[in-house]
């Protein structure tokens, strides 16, 4: 579940939200602070993590030096982060996931441990953008790259044609963290993807 200091900061109860998506069977909170300073980067990053009190990963977006300090699980690195190679050597012991929009950003990621390969479908968060759909999915996972984790318009109702392409998982923001009942929202996922 991707927790975004832009969209997420004005969240009266996040914590108990992170929470509850936690425990209704979230597996990793990614704590995303895009424009941030380091100093706000860690702060919100420590307030993911304060939430999830080890029961998830703990993903820092960008910031390895974020994830080094609170001893996160890793790090998700874009296209403006460290390579992938000088990120292992930043942060020796953390997992990193890569970013992707296509199939050739796929394959020439290296190895991480992730692709995050999105956006799949429209949504709010890229206004304007179609979705690439899940074809991207079937050509990435096909070349026996690392897991993908679906990203991008995701719902209950297309969840299931992003892992019959052959997806790890799925990364969503809205569709749990901004519900009246993430707890509830997050089992919902879970149930299809135990499937």
């Amino acid at each position: 579940m991707i927790v975004d200091r832009g969209r997420a900061a004005h969240i009266a109860d996040l914590h108990e939200r992170i929470d509850a998506a936690v425990r209704g069977g979230v597996g990793a909170v990614h704590a995303r602070a895009v424009e941030a300073t380091a100093r706000e980067a860690i702060a919100w990053a420590r307030g993911c993590q304060s939430a999830v009190q080890g029961r998830a990963w703990l993903i820092v977006n960008d910031r390895i030096d974020v994830a080094v300090a609170l001893g996160a699980t890793g790090a998700q690195l874009g296209g403006r982060s460290l390579t992938l190679a000088d990120a292992r050597r930043a942060g020796p012991g953390l997992r990193f996931g890569c970013s992707v929009h296509t199939a050739e950003e796929a394959r020439s990621a290296g190895s991480p441990d992730w692709l995050l390969v999105g956006t799949l479908f429209p949504t709010a968060s890229h206004p304007g953008a179609v979705g690439s759909g899940v074809e991207i999915i079937r050509t990435t996972s096909a070349d026996g790259s690392p897991p993908c984790i679906g990203i991008g318009g995701i719902t209950r109702e297309n969840v299931r044609s992003i892992v019959k392409a052959g997806a790890y998982g799925i990364a969503v923001l809205s569709a749990i963290l901004e519900t009246e009942d993430p707890g509830r929202s997050a089992q919902e996922f879970r149930d299809v993807l135990d499937v």
